[in-house]
């Protein structure tokens, strides 16, 4: 892109991908009337100081810009921890696309291919539409797993992965637990 040209797409506006960028205008638009409301709230407190507490002051007085920082301050935080987190919320949705753009290939590939799978493949399916070996979707999912984003399980002789749902525990690896069983029958007398 040259200088002077115009911007095609919203990644050469803001430097980021579509999705986050619509992500952040949905977010503003959300957060407008809040703001508007705060806006005029803040006038209103300006008043009331004007008139009844400090009569020699100008309308609007410099507490203008206190009470519209502070009200607003409090306002963000109020949204951001009464947000919700459900699947089809805007904040999900971020949240899947940052993960997204912080994997690197082929474990982004897999990811995708296992929204598109509805949570749930087998990775010798998934290995075989992305046309990766099952030696490589093998690592991958194995990475995936490390980092906390899939639960892989053996079903039928077949390893399967599943996206792993915020709300559920850290489930222990099954080696792991083998092992700790292990250490507690070994400790019993």
């Amino acid at each position: 892109m040259h200088d002077g040209d115009p911007p095609t797409s919203s990644k050469d506006i803001a430097g980021l991908d579509e999705t986050v960028f619509n992500t952040y205008v949905a977010i503003s638009m959300r957060l407008l009337p809040v703001l508007l409301v705060v806006i005029l709230f803040s006038a209103f407190l300006d008043y009331i100081h004007v008139a009844y507490m400090c009569r020699g002051c100008v309308y609007p007085s410099p507490m203008f810009i206190l009470f519209s920082a502070t009200l607003t301050t409090l306002a963000v935080a109020v949204y951001a921890l009464t947000a919700k987190t459900r699947e089809g919320d805007i904040r999900s949705e971020a949240d899947a696309s940052v993960i997204i753009s912080l994997l690197r290939e082929p474990e982004r590939s897999m990811y995708l291919s296992l929204i598109k799978h509805g949570g749930e493949a087998p990775v010798a399916t998934v290995a075989r539409e992305l046309g990766l070996n099952k030696v490589r979707a093998w690592r991958a999912a194995q990475r995936l797993e490390e980092k906390g984003l899939v639960v892989l399980e053996k079903r039928r002789g077949r390893l399967v992965m599943r996206l792993r749902a915020k709300q559920l525990p850290v489930e222990p690896n099954k080696k792991q637990q083998k092992q700790s069983e292990k250490q507690q029958h070994r400790r019993k007398p």
